[in-house]
């Protein structure tokens, strides 16, 4: 489903239900595994923040800011989207099954 980003001006609409989703997938992620998430939906808020920005784009005279917050705001998105990813792959060390041995 994500490539129908690659749609012109769809992709606007389309990148909200992507950045929900994937939020939503890493706190189930990290739900599964136990482990404490960092946030309740991790990477969720600068990723809106990120396709409103992309939204306003289109505004006339606020365009430019908001094409430079957009890029901005995207390179920290997938940064904390790759950390968190990160984060999953590290090994997660267990207590022994049989201590004493």
């Amino acid at each position: 489903m994500v490539w129908l980003l690659l749609i012109p001006l769809f992709n606007l609409i389309w990148n909200f239900f992507v950045v929900m989703n994937i939020a939503k997938s890493l706190a189930n992620e990290y739900a599964r595994r136990g482990i404490t998430s960092p946030e309740p939906l991790p990477g969720q808020p600068i990723g809106i923040a990120m396709c409103v920005c992309a939204c306003c784009g289109f505004v006339p005279i606020l365009g430019m800011l908001a094409g430079l917050a957009n890029l901005a705001l995207w390179i920290v998105y997938w940064v904390k989207i790759a950390e968190y990813s990160r984060s999953l792959d590290a090994p997660q060390f267990a207590a022994p099954m049989h201590p004493g041995i």
